[in-house]
């Protein structure tokens, strides 16, 4: 998947490719949020030491594409960031679809590996954030390159039941993946004794999420009777439907409670 183009800088320190799952971009702008915040993060603290550099390549789907694979590169005030996007199948088969989405972020990432070994060179270290697909790509460019690729887990279907349901070649192949990684981080010792737990991986280190502003004063206490839900706006793991219906009887019980929404996301 990558080339041997030498960079158009000269390389100081490692070069760091993070491959993530899920990311900010015009496809949704909170998806990953905590991924892109924590490569900010990174990125400032290599470039001041002038200790290597991050790029990220994001695949991922996006109806309504004019053609069928577009990329967009952005790198003013932080990492290398290239995210290329797929126009999804609409084949009527499940299983149809699901083959042709599989073939087409393997082509978009390609596009997007061969453009950074163009511009940025070969990477030292692969950094992916959640399974399936860019951890096949991250173990695919160790086998092909030898690039080793460390891996972190965030989700939480490790938590409530959605990863035991999977099917066996499913788990087969997260362990396969999982047990390729040099290294394996999770955002909180709870879901890295789940991944013990399930057989994933023998050892993590806790890397919690990376937040911002925190060594501001915070501003004075507000009226009891008013609350604030920050989140990405997808009902199925935010459960923001949840908190409505949880105002909704508290109102029911003569309590008058303001609630005030702030997020993007599918089901804004």
């Amino acid at each position: 998947m990558l080339g041997t183009s030498s960079p158009a800088t000269p390389a100081r320190g490692p070069h760091i490719l993070v491959l993530p799952k899920w990311y900010t971009g015009r496809n949704d702008p909170q998806l990953g949020d905590f991924v892109r915040k924590q490569m900010l993060a990174v990125h400032h603290v290599m470039s001041s030491r002038h200790a290597g550099r991050v790029s990220v390549v994001f695949t991922v789907p996006l109806a309504g594409l004019e053609q069928a694979y577009q990329q967009e590169l952005t790198e003013d005030d932080g990492p290398w960031e290239l995210r290329c996007y797929y126009r999804p199948s609409t084949a009527k088969s499940d299983l149809v679809r699901r083959v042709s989405n599989l073939i087409r972020y393997l082509r978009s990432t390609r596009k997007g590996l061969q453009r950074l070994a163009s511009e940025r060179g070969k990477p030292d270290l692969a950094h992916v954030h959640i399974l399936v697909r860019p951890a096949l790509v991250a173990w695919w460019l160790g086998v092909w390159q030898r690039i080793p690729f460390l891996l972190s887990e965030q989700s939480s279907e490790y938590l409530d039941g959605t990863w035991v349901a999977k099917s066996a070649v499913f788990k087969a192949a997260n362990i396969f993946l999982f047990r390729r990684a040099k290294a394996v981080t999770a955002v909180s010792s709870h879901l890295g004794d789940a991944l013990q737990q399930l057989g994933l991986c023998a050892r993590y280190e806790v890397v919690p999420n990376t937040v911002p502003g925190i060594d501001r004063p915070l501003p004075p206490t507000g009226p009891v009777d008013r609350f604030m839900m920050v989140a990405d706006l997808v009902d199925r793991t935010k459960n923001v439907s949840g908190v409505l219906q949880a105002i909704r009887n508290a109102k029911d019980h003569g309590h008058l409670l303001h609630l005030h929404v702030i997020g993007d996301g599918p089901d804004g």
